[in-house]
């Protein structure tokens, strides 16, 4: 699944962007992206511990999505899940 999640956001979301991930856990989808700037969304406080060591240049929010009110414009927003 996640192979081809990366495939077809691939070919959406240019490398560069300034991405929101919506529901990130580890931050592993937005990473592979290779986005300029990424923010990722997510409620697990334990997804977010490990994303945060695996990928230190993602900046982690921990909340529910449909409570997290941006304070940034991003040029994408992904919800996959």
């Amino acid at each position: 699944y996640k192979r081809s999640l990366l495939h077809v956001l691939r070919g959406l979301v240019p490398t560069n962007a300034r991405v929101l991930h919506m529901g990130a856990g580890d931050g592993g989808v937005v990473a592979a992206l290779c986005p300029r700037k990424a923010v990722g969304v997510e409620e697990s406080e334990k997804l977010i511990q490990q994303g945060r060591e695996r990928h230190p240049q993602i900046r982690f929010i921990q909340a529910a999505p449909e409570e997290f009110d941006a304070d940034d414009t991003f040029d994408y927003v992904i919800a996959p899940d």
